[in-house]
Parts: structure tokens; sequence; C-alpha cells
């Protein structure tokens, strides 16, 4: 995941990986968290760990993404989702 240091002003690319149960974030600066349940509070505890400058993309997930994006959202965090070719390319070993 490429990341900038919000101190410099720069934006700060935060990864999810979304499954039914979990979110497998990557990307948060000092690794605050790395893993959340995918419910409500899970998303709460997420929103509040990111920096000021944060731009979440997050891994389509057949549907499961939905509520982390609607509370990105909610709370003014810029958030995407790259198509699932892309995604997959980015798995993909060297």
């Amino acid at each position: 995941m490429n990341t900038h240091s919000a101190a410099d002003g720069g934006v700060v690319y935060i990864g999810v990986d979304i499954s039914a149960q979990l979110l497998d974030i990557h990307g948060l600066p000092r690794k605050k968290i790395t893993r959340l349940a995918n419910i409500s509070a899970g998303h709460t505890k997420f929103i509040a760990a990111l920096p000021q400058a944060a731009h979440v993309i997050i891994e389509a997930s057949g549907g499961y993404e939905q509520g982390l994006w609607l509370s990105l959202l909610r709370a003014g965090k810029a958030v995407s989702s790259p198509p699932p070719d892309v995604c997959a390319t980015l798995h993909a070993p060297a």
C-alpha cells in the first residue's frame, strides 16, 4: 500500500479488505489497529483511528463493504473502491 505522511500535508491511503465478519486494515499509521469486526462498533472504532487526511480504499466483497462505506461517507471521509480486476492484480504474486 502506498502511503504518504499526513504530517507533511499528504493524503494517507488506508486499504481495507472486507469479509462478512472482519475488516482487515492495511496502512494505518503506527498500526493502531489491523483487524476489527465488520459491525457498526467496528466501523466506529476504525473511523476514530483514521488520520485527518485519510482516503480509504475498500476492496468490494459481495456487498459486505456497504455498511463501512456508508459509515465512512456519513463521517465525511474520502472512500473509493477499485474494480475487482484491479484488486486481483494487487493480490497477485510478483
